[in-house]
């Protein structure tokens, strides 16, 4: 079996278990979360869940067959997929830092100074990743 397609499996089984371990605490503390919390965690779990299972059942599929496992594989190693994937990740990290920095930037000028914050720090800490990431690939390159 593919390294890529065993990587698939054990990141689909570990959503499914961070899923129900999020699910299991949130049924065993209900009386100590408010209603909000409690919406966020069930949502939160059943996306976990719902994704690991969609990813389990495809890549199950996928090595069932012959011919899907080395479909599967050779599109896993595919150089033009790989450069769309990058080029999704890095155009998603770009939105994403960009929405949250205009969010602070309105929360600052709502006076909502602990929600600004909170997405100023978001925007901060994703570039800093991103600079750390970029240093330790440039370096390997």
């Amino acid at each position: 079996m593919n390294k890529e397609i065993k990587k698939k499996i054990v990141v689909s089984v570990i959503s499914i278990i961070l899923g129900l371990i999020v699910l299991f605490t949130t049924f065993i503390l209900k009386n100590t979360f408010t209603e909000s919390k409690i919406d966020y965690a069930m949502g939160l779990s059943s996306g976990l869940i719902f994704v690991g299972i969609i990813i389990f059942i495809k890549t199950i599929f996928a090595i069932s067959g012959a011919d899907k496992g080395k479909e599967l594989a050779n599109k896993l190693q595919d150089e033009r997929l790989i450069s769309i994937n990058n080029e999704a990740s890095e155009i998603t990290f770009r939105i994403t830092t960009l929405i949250a920095a205009i969010a602070s930037i309105i929360l600052f000028f709502m006076d909502l100074e602990k929600e600004g914050m909170i997405a100023s720090a978001f925007v901060g800490v994703s570039t800093l990743i991103y600079l750390v990431s970029y240093f330790v690939l440039s370096r390997k390159k």
